[in-house]
């Protein structure tokens, strides 16, 4: 086997959507973007301007409703531009850090539906216990907690991620055995997609089955 040195510095997203049908997806995508934008910062000036709504609860809907907003930021926008200006180039390192913002978003949102339910929990079975139970001050140090925690849990993760190489030249498709008696080999992709022809002729030898 040859040893070469291959490094990415881009990847190529492809569109399935025809071109006749993206001027009605980019309009569909900017009106949902417009509504998650406008829609999550009127929860949160409404949540700061009220006074009586500075409450766990609202709290924990006000950091749901910022997430969301930057949620919305990371994707629909990058779609938009793909399908309007036909530009598929995704450079290496953003394509890494929307990954790691995207991963830390899931788990902050997953976290945060927790606390809402521990919350709502506390408030039904120790109504009296509740105000003294779930402060403001143990609200925020959950809120800021989320963050840190995702930070923590994905930096790993992305320094293992950086230190793969995505190329096609880098997969290997060696010929495997199915069992020490098969007379031919079949290649590890085919076995798991099937795809072609031979394979699906293979995979019907192997096991009995027409697929």
């Amino acid at each position: 086997m040859i040893n070469t040195s291959i490094s990415v510095a881009d990847f190529v997203l492809h569109c399935a959507i025809q071109p006749d049908q993206r001027t009605l997806t980019v309009v569909a995508l900017l009106m949902i973007y417009l509504a998650s934008v406008f829609g999550n910062l009127l929860v949160i000036v409404v949540i700061k301007m009220n006074q009586h709504l500075h409450s766990a609860m609202y709290i924990f809907i006000s950091t749901l409703a910022m997430i969301d907003l930057v949620n919305s930021n990371t994707i629909i926008p990058r779609l938009i531009t793909i399908l309007q200006f036909d530009f598929s180039l995704v450079p290496y390192g953003a394509c890494l850090i929307q990954m790691y913002i995207m991963l830390n978003i899931n788990l902050m949102e997953s976290l945060l539906a927790t606390f809402m339910a521990l919350d709502r929990y506390v408030a039904v079975m120790y109504p009296l216990r509740y105000p003294s139970i779930v402060t403001n001050k143990i609200v925020w140090i959950a809120v800021l907690s989320l963050p840190v925690f995702a930070f923590l849990l994905h930096i790993s993760i992305m320094v293992f991620v950086s230190e793969l190489s995505f190329c096609r030249t880098n997969c290997d498709k060696e010929d495997i055995l199915i069992k020490c008696d098969f007379s031919f080999p079949i290649t590890a992709w085919e076995a798991l997609i099937g795809n072609t022809s031979e394979a699906k002729n293979k995979q019907q030898a192997i096991f009995g089955v027409p697929l």
